[in-house]
């Protein structure tokens, strides 16, 4: 049976990959760049799940800009309005994500019963930042349904600063 960091890691793993393909795909600059961020992010779990393992310490990371980022990003798609482009095709994948995202959140969440105080508390880091990631998921897949209403109405309430 696999460790639960190894479960974690395969975890990290796969989101990372997947979020390349998509950055990949993209004909879309900004959600380009917002898929480069998130497998950059993944990439950062992947270690931290990887020093954890081996029973390292692991330090509170610098608070990143990634909503101010996004943000600005869904701004230039608006502007823009070449999302409807990839809109049948993105969706999907965009959802896939966000599915992704919520199972690394459920599962994450469920580890802190098997972890000591250290390891605790940098899983807990990493679930606020995977419900970050859920929330710009979310907020794409709402975007791509309705771009110019979605940027009007929401004005990223619901994605905090990390």
């Amino acid at each position: 049976m696999p460790s639960v960091w190894n479960l974690a890691k395969d975890m990290e793993k796969e989101g990372k990959a997947y979020y390349e393909k998509l950055s990949a795909a993209s004909k879309n600059n900004e959600i380009t760049a917002i898929f480069a961020f998130l497998a950059k992010e993944e990439g950062v779990h992947l270690t931290t799940f990887e020093k954890l393992e081996k029973g390292m310490k692991v330090g509170a990371r610098p608070v990143s800009e990634s909503t101010v980022k996004a943000s600005k990003l869904f701004g230039k798609m608006a502007a823009r309005s070449h999302i409807a482009d990839e809109k049948e095709s993105a969706i999907k994948a965009y959802k896939e994500a966000l599915s992704m995202e919520k199972q690394a959140v459920k599962y994450y969440t469920g580890m802190l019963k098997k972890c000591d105080a250290s390891q605790k508390t940098a899983l807990t880091l990493i679930i606020e930042e995977e419900m970050k990631h859920k929330a710009i998921m979310e907020a794409l897949v709402d975007f791509v349904g309705r771009p110019h209403d979605w940027l009007e109405n929401a004005e990223f309430n619901h994605l905090d600063d990390y």
